[in-house]
This record gives C-alpha cells, structure tokens and sequence, in this order.
C-alpha cells in the first residue's frame, strides 16, 4: 500500500502531539513534585522509589515500573497480546526521558514555595496541564501509555468497563506506594491529599479541555473527514 504524502503529514502531526502530549503529563508530574502534596496515582509508585533509591532517577524508576506494568498485560492477554504492544517499551523509555528533563527544566521556571495555599495551587495547575497532556496524546491516538494498557487488558480480560478498570489500576499502584512508603520511612511520604485530587480532578478538568479544544485538534492533524471518523472509531 502507497503512502500518500497527505498521509506521512498526518503522521507526522500525530507524532508531534503524541510527544507533546507526553511531555505535558512529565511537565505537570514535575510541578505536582514541586507543591510536595503529592504526584498523580500512576506516578506515585516511582516517586516513592526514586525517593528511597536516589541512584535511580525519578525518569528511571517511571520507565523500571511502566515496562513492569507491559510485562502485566503480557500476562494477562497472553495469545491476545498484539505485537505492536512491545512498542510500549519504547513509549515508557521516552516518557521516562521527559520525566527527567521536565525535573530539570522545572528548577529553573518552577519555584519552590512554602506556603500551603501555593502549593495547593501548583497542584490545581499540574492537573490542568497533565489534562492538556493527555488530551493532545489521547487525540493523536498512536499508543496507549502502560497503566492504560493494563486498564484495557483487565477491561477485556473482565468484560468490565474500562473506567472502571483504570479507577482499579491506580488505586493498585498508588497502594503499592503507600506500602512502600511505609515500608521506607514508616509513614505516608510522596502520597498525600494532591494525589487523591489529581485522581479524580484530571478527568473532570479533561471535559471542558476536549469540548473546546479537542474537535479543533482533530481537524487541523487529520485532513480529511474519513481519517476523523476512523479516529473517533479506534477510541
């Protein structure tokens, strides 16, 4: 099958969301860290981790923990696992890399503050960016980062809806890292009110971001109406 040129444009444009995307969720964990509240409930584990083992960074420990979670979707599809899902390896590599290099960048445009009120305050804007994040990534439809993989493969192995199984996959990992915690420093660190609100606030934030901003999105990556409509169909 020919490759249109309309075609490799498109895909470049998926491209570049999708990794715009993935940045965003970095960039928003980074600013989650900074108001010391807590970090989203798929970040909470490696979080935990990278505070315990400080010779990994948090970018390693994040990447160590999603290709554990592409390893559980092995295990739970097995002959039902598709091949392109290895290429989620690759995604937890990448995002990993960004986790690190969004750290970085936000000591020098994220400054440290004390006050609860503002770092409450970060936590309410981290949400807003990790919404926009995985909006642009979600919209791009390319790959499914791993704690949504394994959402997906409880989803199918249980005939559950899938809300309902990622509600059950972060709950999982974020009591892995309350265990941990405990474990570490006998008492609750990396886990705190911020994660419980960005559980449930990313969603509700992601309502008016994909009203106003999603449809726009889409028309401008995918040129012709068919290409939306298959979109629209694959999520």
């Amino acid at each position: 099958m020919k490759i249109t040129k309309d075609k490799r444009i498109e895909w470049t444009k998926r491209s570049i969301f999708y990794l715009l995307g993935l940045f965003f969720i970095a960039f928003g964990i980074s600013i989650a860290i900074k108001s010391n509240l807590g970090v989203s409930p798929a970040s909470s584990l490696p979080y935990v981790l990278s505070r315990r083992f400080t010779r990994l960074t948090l970018g390693t420990w994040t990447t160590i923990i999603y290709c554990v979670l592409v390893l559980i979707q092995l295990i739970l599809l097995r002959k039902d696992f598709k091949w392109y899902y290895v290429f989620q390896f690759v995604v937890s590599t990448v995002f990993g890399f960004f986790v690190d290099g969004a750290a970085w960048l936000a000591q020098f445009c994220v400054p440290d503050v004390s006050h609860y009120a503002l770092r409450f305050l970060y936590t309410l804007i981290s949400m807003v960016v990790i919404a926009f994040g995985v909006t642009m990534y979600l919209t791009s439809n390319i790959m499914s980062m791993p704690a949504e993989g394994v959402a997906l493969a409880i989803s199918k192995c249980t005939n559950w809806q899938v809300p309902t199984c990622k509600m059950i996959t972060d709950m999982s990992i974020t009591l892995g890292a309350v265990v941990c915690s405990f474990i570490f420093f006998g008492r609750l660190d990396g886990v705190r009110e911020g994660t419980l609100l960005l559980a449930f606030g990313i969603g509700f934030i992601m309502k008016p971001i994909s009203k106003y901003f999603k449809e726009p999105l889409k028309k401008w990556i995918y040129k012709s109406e068919r290409a939306m409509q298959e979109t629209k169909t694959e999520e």
